[in-house]
């Protein structure tokens, strides 16, 4: 880590901080907003940096951003745990409102092809500009930062790495910001007005010019390798806390930070479990809902920041620990966040860190009547099904509200109704007010209501910017 040195000053402060920010959490016990499993995390957010002034700088912009972009799949089944990092499509990430990306390849012939190490990722990199210019062109706003990296050996025969980017560049050439369009000073670090609408490339690879920004030019935090059990899953966040910290303190000096909350064990998560997901969330298993990993069961002044409760301690996985630290209000600019299988709570932390006061709506999207009980013959049933779907532009989650003179001790779940498999519960101990993920589905009903004493009526509202 050539930068790393960079982070040493201030270190008193940064002591200081960090015991101020010390986690003192409550056990997750189902879905966590910082992390998701899902192929739509029930997140939008396409328009955020058009609220930005055109004269900020990038270094001075706290960006959400992805791991290992178009690592959506494995070589089979067998290795899928070990190699993918996303589970949402590049489209849906940046209408997310991911706005840095990873893009990795091989050369092939006179093309490159989306790889995760040897595993080829069914893309190609047209397919990744396809989507990205679509994007830019919907949103002339914003703008996406990439970083391109020869992720694996080329074909033999296939043209030089440079040779096939400038074919790219070339032939998208309005989509590609030019470095020489800026003054010398501002090519490792452009303001918004000057990008806004295209690609800056985040150049990791050698070349007779410069693309974009010199990815050697970031302060860059990626201690990817993560030790087995709870020490070595501690020392990976100390890495993320620490680097935050320092994103924090030392901004305004024009450097531009990416801190990697992702990770991996690499072959020995076939043996440990310590997957790229389990980094990310801490959990006993990849789903969205699932519980965080016990650790142990009696007390211990070790690993101060994971999650405690009734004298147990759990995993903490960086972007639930990450979004924590950013909703306590403790730091004021992130950097560059990438995150595999990032939550909404994670990416909407990060940018409201740019000062972005979104004036919430609520859009009434759905409504159904519930007994108080179970219907009969009915094991938790007590509704019909219900849609939610077409969520509106920019929402940001849901709003549930239950309409009835008791309505304060009125709770219940919400299940999806499965054809041929067994129905799931969506969303836990619902009550009145509760905000929850905006997860689409055309068969949810109420099921196993409590504090009920006749039937009453649920409204379902998007919260939308």
């Amino acid at each position: 880590m050539k930068k790393m040195k960079k982070i040493i000053k201030g270190g008193l402060l940064i002591c200081f901080t960090w015991a101020s920010l010390s986690m003192t959490s409550a056990v997750f016990a189902e879905s966590h907003p910082g992390y998701s499993y899902e192929s739509d995390i029930g997140y939008q957010n396409p328009t955020w940096m058009s609220k930005l002034e055109d004269s900020k700088r990038i270094s001075e912009v706290s960006i959400p951003g992805t791991h290992g972009s178009m690592a959506l799949h494995g070589a089979s089944l067998l290795d899928e745990n070990l190699t993918r990092n996303q589970t949402m499509d590049l489209s849906r990430q940046l209408n997310a409102g991911i706005r840095y990306v990873d893009m990795r390849v091989r050369s092939v012939n006179d093309s490159f092809v989306m790889h995760h190490g040897m595993i080829n990722q069914k893309a190609k990199f047209e397919d990744v500009l396809e989507d990205t210019i679509q994007f830019l062109r919907d949103n002339p706003d914003e703008t996406i930062l990439m970083r391109l990296k020869e992720e694996y050996d080329a074909e033999s025969g296939s043209l030089s790495f440079e040779e096939i980017f400038k074919r790219y560049k070339n032939s998208n050439y309005s989509f590609f910001w030019d470095p020489d369009s800026v003054t010398l000073s501002e090519r490792n670090n452009p303001k918004l007005g000057d990008i806004r609408g295209k690609i800056v490339l985040l150049q990791n690879f050698t070349a007779s010019k410069q693309y974009g920004i010199n990815y050697e030019y970031l302060n860059t935090q990626d201690k990817f390798e993560v030790g087995s059990g709870p020490s070595g899953m501690y020392e990976k966040w100390k890495a993320v806390k620490t680097h935050l910290l320092n994103a924090d303190n030392n901004y305004k000096n024009g450097v531009i930070y990416l801190n990697h909350f992702s990770g991996t064990g690499g072959v020995t998560a076939l043996i440990n479990n310590c997957y790229p997901w389990f980094v990310a969330s801490g959990k006993d298993s990849r789903e969205t809902g699932s519980n965080s990993k016990l650790i142990q069961s009696n007390a211990t002044n070790d690993w101060e920041d994971f999650p405690r409760g009734n004298g147990q301690i759990f995993y903490g996985g960086m972007n639930t620990l990450g979004t924590e630290i950013l909703q306590r209000g403790g730091i004021k600019h992130s950097g560059i966040i990438a995150a595999d299988f990032p939550g909404p709570g994670l990416i909407d932390s990060i940018i409201s860190l740019n000062g972005i006061k979104s004036n919430e709506k609520e859009i009434l999207i759905s409504q159904i009547s519930s007994e108080s009980k179970p219907l009969s013959g009915q094991k938790n049933r007590s509704s019909q099904n219900f849609k939610i779907h077409d969520l509106p532009t920019g929402t940001k989650g849901l709003k549930w509200i239950i309409e009835k003179d008791n309505s304060s001790v009125i709770s219940f779940h919400v299940m999806a109704d499965v054809s041929l498999g067994k129905d799931t519960v969506r969303w836990e101990n619902i009550t009145n007010g509760s905000r929850t993920e905006a997860y689409v589905n055309s068969n949810y009903y109420i099921a196993n209501p409590s504090g009920a004493t006749n039937d009453f009526t649920v409204k379902v509202y998007a919260i939308t910017h």
